[in-house]
């Protein structure tokens, strides 16, 4: 069955840490932050490896500001869009749906001509560098988590929810569903 598209997401350098109350497929730590059940599995909040990924941190949370928001979505732009346009690159994916939140992306992507590692890749290390130039991010290493989260969508009634799941994200911050 053909991909029709795909829910990229991912989030800010330490905010979603495993143990949170979302829930986290990330392995489990004992109180002396060794593993003892790698991930793979939703696993419930535990305080426990919350505590041990804060521990590992480098830095502090990254929440992204207003201004943050619009560059992280400028610079996805400039990099699908404008480069579309130019005829520069037809393998870059199109972004059916965006929402830049404070703490997390979620886009929704057309179907892939390479692999979605070296796609998302592409979009957090663009607009991470993008982020860390601002004077306000002086001496901050980080923007992004390390990982990020797909589903792929195989039929256009997954297609068309995950569209609205993306807008109502955009409509209950008092945007436009489709701002950017």
């Amino acid at each position: 069955m053909p991909t029709l598209g795909i829910h990229l997401i991912w989030t800010t350098y330490g905010t979603y840490l495993p143990g949170d109350n979302s829930g986290h497929w990330s392995p489990l730590f004992n109180i002396y932050g060794q593993i003892i059940e790698r991930g793979g599995k939703l696993n419930r909040a535990d305080l426990t490896s919350q505590n041990c990924a804060k521990c590992l941190m480098k830095e502090a949370p990254k929440i992204l500001n207003d201004e943050e928001n619009a560059l992280v979505a400028a610079t996805l732009g400039d990099l699908v869009y404008r480069t579309d346009r130019m005829g520069c690159d037809s393998s870059l994916p199109r972004i059916y749906a965006a929402a830049i939140e404070a703490t997390h992306v979620h886009l929704l992507l057309s179907p892939l001509q390479e692999a979605i590692g070296t796609v998302a890749g592409r979009f957090k290390g663009r607009t991470s560098s993008a982020v860390l130039k601002l004077p306000c991010n002086k001496g901050r290493e980080r923007t992004w988590t390390a990982r990020y989260w797909k589903v792929f969508l195989f039929d256009d009634l997954a297609l068309e929810t995950v569209k609205i799941y993306i807008e109502d994200h955009n409509t209950r911050r008092g945007l436009p569903a489709a701002p950017f």
